[in-house]
C-alpha cells in the first residue's frame, strides 16, 4: 500500500466520516512533509519517513490514549525537532505515553519523566525535579580571548550567586576552561548574564 492508502485505511478503521478523509489526509501529508511521497509504497520510504507515517496514523482522529515507542528513532536532527513540535501540539486533551533513549526529547515533550533500567522503574517526576535530585548541574565552557588573563573574576562572579557550600568547580577537559555549575544558580541566570554583558572585559 502507498502512504496515501495507509492513511485512508486507518481513517476508515477509526470511523472518520468519508467526506472528511481526503482533506484530513492532505493536511497530514503537508504537516509530516510527506506530500511528495503520497504515492510511494511504504516499503520504499526511508526509516524517518516510515516513523512520520506511523505517528500520523497514531494521531488520526480523536484518540485520547496513544502509545509511541521511540517515535523519532532513525530521524535526522531536523526531522526529530519537527516531530517534537507535532507531538507537543497533539498533547492537548490526550494522554500520550512515549518511550525514548533521548533525555532532551523526554524533557521537551513530557510533563512527567520515568526512568527505567533493566526493566525496573528507578524514578519518576518532572524533568526539573529529576535534574535537581540526580544531576550534577550545568557544564559551562569559557573561551578566553586573551590567554594571559586568568578566570578568577569569572569564578568570583558566579560564586557570589551560589550558597557557600555549592561553589563552581573546574573540570579539566582538553585544555579548555570548563566548569560545573550547581543547579542553585537557576534563579540568577538573568543577573549573571547581565553582569557578563556589562563586565565582559
Amino acid at each position: 500500500m502507498t502512504t496515501y492508502e495507509n492513511l485512508e485505511f486507518f481513517c476508515n478503521f477509526k470511523g472518520i466520516e468519508k467526506n472528511l478523509i481526503p482533506d484530513m489526509i492532505r493536511k497530514d501529508l503537508e504537516i509530516y512533509n510527506l506530500s511528495h511521497r503520497k504515492d510511494a509504497l511504504v516499503s520504499d520510504l526511508s526509516g524517518g519517513q516510515k516513523r512520520k507515517l506511523q505517528l500520523a496514523i497514531a494521531l488520526l482522529g480523536n484518540s485520547e490514549f496513544i502509545l509511541l515507542d521511540e517515535p523519532t528513532s532513525g530521524m535526522d536532527p531536523t526531522s526529530r525537532r519537527e516531530t517534537w513540535d507535532i507531538i507537543k501540539k497533539a498533547k492537548k486533551g490526550r494522554l500520550i505515553i512515549l518511550t525514548t533513549h533521548y533525555m532532551d526529547e523526554a524533557e521537551f515533550l513530557a510533563d512527567r519523566v520515568a526512568i527505567v533500567s533493566k526493566g525496573q522503574l528507578k524514578c519518576i517526576g518532572s524533568s526539573l525535579y529529576l535534574k535537581n535530585q540526580f544531576s550534577k548541574g550545568y557544564k559551562v565552557q569559557v573561551d578566553k580571548l586573551d590567554e594571559t588573563k586568568d578566570l578568577e573574576e569569572f569564578e568570583r562572579l558566579i560564586n557570589q550567586f551560589l550558597p557557600a557550600e555549592k561553589q563552581i568547580e573546574e573540570i579539566k577537559k582538553d585544555n579548555k576552561n570548563v566548569y560545573r555549575v550547581p543547579h542553585q544558580v537557576n534563579d540568577n541566570f538573568e543577573r549573571i548574564f547581565g553582569e557578563l554583558d556589562q563586565n565582559g572585559d
